[in-house]
């Protein structure tokens, strides 16, 4: 199928250079044929659209699991941009950064694994020994944050 559509839209293509016009179909067709979804296609058309090409499996895998908007970018730059707001005598570090991103909701919000994630269970696990004063600490912090959020 993809054979056919892509040849169908190289032979539009090429009538409307030969007439010289533009037309609305294929203005409305660059939404669905963007150009990394056009270098995939030629990937395939050098390997003869065959199922197991590597070129194009690997573009085909590279739009399949990248993100589909900057939406997630701009709502994580948000989560900075509000903290730096809030706290202007305070100079952001790279891991106070880092921290908001990753206790941000945005991650989750998405369905996105999110692997640097530490629960209580986790916590305990790596650091057996931690004093009970620290323990009852984090065990406040944490029933705080969960009734915050």
């Amino acid at each position: 199928m993809m054979k056919q559509d892509h040849q169908a839209l190289l032979q539009l293509e090429q009538c409307l250079a030969d007439s010289g016009k533009a037309m609305q179909l294929l203005e409305d067709l660059n939404q669905v044929f963007t150009p990394p979804v056009r270098l995939m296609m030629l990937a395939y058309e050098e390997d003869f659209y065959r199922c197991d090409s590597q070129a194009g499996g690997h573009l085909l895998s590279g739009l399949v699991c990248t993100l589909p908007d900057n939406k997630i970018i701009e709502d994580l730059h948000s989560v900075l941009r509000n903290n730096s707001k809030s706290q202007k005598t305070r100079r952001q570090t790279l891991h106070n950064m880092m921290e908001l991103v990753t206790q941000s909701k945005q991650l989750s919000s998405r369905d996105i694994v999110h692997k640097p994630k530490v629960d209580k269970a986790v916590f305990l696990q790596a650091f057996p020994r931690t004093p009970d004063r620290k323990r009852k600490r984090l065990e406040l912090r944490i029933i705080s944050d969960y009734i915050i959020h």
